[in-house]
């Protein structure tokens, strides 16, 4: 379900809104690109400021700054809606997406190179 959709039911379940952070990392010579996990491609995105420098820690050393983002962040399944924008067009785009909590970041790090 969209988020246009989402809100427009006006019952929200465990969602509540939250600041959400993405670092974006500085490449050579191709401009910044957020983290990824390694396996999905999937953009790093947390709740948790501090597990965010743990993601940054686990890849080499470059140059990063963290971005902030408004979410519709549900605590209890790690899914979370990004605002992106308040018009039409940006909510019926918006589509729920899981989060990267400690569980998860536990069990990627089990594994060699979880971020890139």
């Amino acid at each position: 379900m969209n988020l246009k959709k989402f809100l427009a039911e006006k019952k929200h379940g465990g969602f509540k809104l939250q600041i959400g952070y993405f670092a974006e990392l500085k490449h050579e010579l191709m401009g910044c690109f957020p983290a990824i996990e390694n396996d999905t491609g999937e953009v790093v995105i947390t709740t948790d400021f501090e597990l965010l420098k743990q993601v940054c820690a686990t890849l080499p050393p470059r140059p990063f700054k963290i971005i902030t983002q408004l979410l519709y962040f549900d605590e209890l399944t790690g899914q979370a809606y990004s605002i992106l924008g308040t018009d039409r067009a940006a909510l019926a785009k918006a589509t729920p997406f899981e989060t990267l909590t400690r569980r998860r970041f536990d069990k990627l790090c089990q594994k060699e190179k979880p971020f890139k």
